[in-house]
């Protein structure tokens, strides 16, 4: 076929591509721990899966509002609200289908071909290739283990230019689990402060999964002087913190201008997001807090178990993570790539990792730790043995 130009760079995401081609072989018989996929095995909520019973028994499924119903708006933003110290209404809130759509609407809105987009490396697979789809350039900020794989606000002021428009931040980081301190935070409020034309996404689907008793993990609107706070777009979902990634539930916090702007994209490329499912998130947030708590808790065991075995394991140093479901790895040996090492570590010993290319961070690896106690220590054994082969 002849495709359009943007069909023809487009590539499939690695983190499914790395999952899938592991699951075939799954299908086929084999003896596959799949560490890939960052996916809570969690099973859903019980006050999600119960509303959503009812609603489809009692649904009419007709058109329901672009910007998502009313009444889950409102528990949205009153539960942000509570976890950030915000006063968000309702009509701050677009709802969408998942946090990867969210991003996909918002750089849409805001990006052209004249727009800059700073995405500090290591970072999320997609974030490149979306913001490419909106027609704007990318400026990669490689961010490496020196600096604990963290943008400063030095390396963002030297990467700001005159189309600079959006900033990507995640925290915590995927894949890397990073977390930015206050200091850092800080740090990075005094540049955006100084620079009007900037907006800064922050990816926040991760941030109640820090290893902290804190319910979530620090954040530039702690630190940012309010006359600044319109160009702050947070992005967040249920996918992570509870265990709804195929339900497809997310949300975007902003000012209501581009929330006008989010809801005309939305009414016309997904009309309106299923009601059922959206009361069905309604009752998640109000009843369901104690969930989150108990699956960060388990991250953060599984996560302690995996540091633990790999400690002296040789021919890798691994990253402190605070938060996420992963463990981050440097190869030392940079004699293969980390693309060779994912295969030869699928093929020869049953293990799939994601190679830390995808993420912008070359000779890294990245170990999911969503998975029970004894797939992550058949994967650590098999990781050893690959290294110390």
């Amino acid at each position: 076929m002849n495709f359009s130009e943007r069909a023809k760079t487009l590539k499939g995401s690695a983190t499914m591509n790395a999952t899938l081609k592991a699951q075939e072989k799954i299908k086929n018989g084999e003896d596959i721990v799949l560490a890939s996929v960052g996916e809570p095995d969690s099973k859903a909520p019980k006050a999600a899966k119960d509303e959503l019973i009812k609603r489809v028994q009692n649904s009419e499924s007709k058109y329901g509002p672009a910007q998502g119903l009313l009444s889950t708006r409102k528990v949205i933003s009153s539960w942000m609200n509570n976890l950030y110290n915000q006063k968000w209404t309702a009509e701050n809130v677009v709802i969408s289908p998942g946090s990867k759509y969210s991003l996909y609407s918002i750089l849409q809105m805001l990006c052209d071909e004249k727009s800059e987009v700073i995405i500090p490396s290591p970072y999320w697979v997609s974030y490149e290739t979306l913001a490419k789809l909106s027609g704007a350039s990318t400026k990669i900020v490689n961010c490496g283990p020196e600096e604990n794989y963290k943008l400063s606000g030095k390396r963002l002021k030297q990467a700001l230019s005159k189309n600079s428009k959006i900033l990507l931040l995640n925290s915590p980081q995927n894949p890397t689990g990073a977390i930015y301190t206050i200091a850092e935070l800080k740090e990075l409020s005094q540049v955006i402060a100084e620079h009007p034309e900037l907006f800064v996404i922050c990816d926040d689907i991760y941030n109640q999964l820090f290893f902290s008793e804190e319910q979530r993990c620090p954040h530039l609107l702690d630190v940012l002087p309010a006359e600044h706070h319109a160009r702050v777009i947070v992005v967040h979902g249920a996918s992570k913190s509870f265990a709804l990634t195929g339900w497809r539930l997310g949300w975007i916090l902003s000012n209501k201008e581009l929330t006008q702007k989010l809801t005309e994209f939305q009414s016309q490329t997904l009309t309106c997001i299923p009601d059922f499912l959206q009361s069905a998130l309604e009752k998640t947030l109000e009843q369901e807090n104690n969930f989150v708590v108990e699956l960060k808790h388990l991250i953060q065991q599984r996560h302690s178990r995996v540091v633990n075995a790999l400690k002296n394991c040789p021919g890798i140093k691994i990253y402190p993570s605070q938060g996420a479901f992963y463990v981050w790895m440097e190869v030392l040996d940079k004699a293969k790539t980390s693309a060779q090492i994912c295969e030869e570590l699928l093929s020869q010993h049953g293990l799939a990792l994601v190679p830390g290319y995808s993420f912008g961070c070359e000779h890294h690896l990245r170990f999911s730790v969503t998975i029970n106690d004894d797939l992550l220590d058949k994967g650590v054994q098999r990781l050893m043995e690959y290294f110390k082969k």
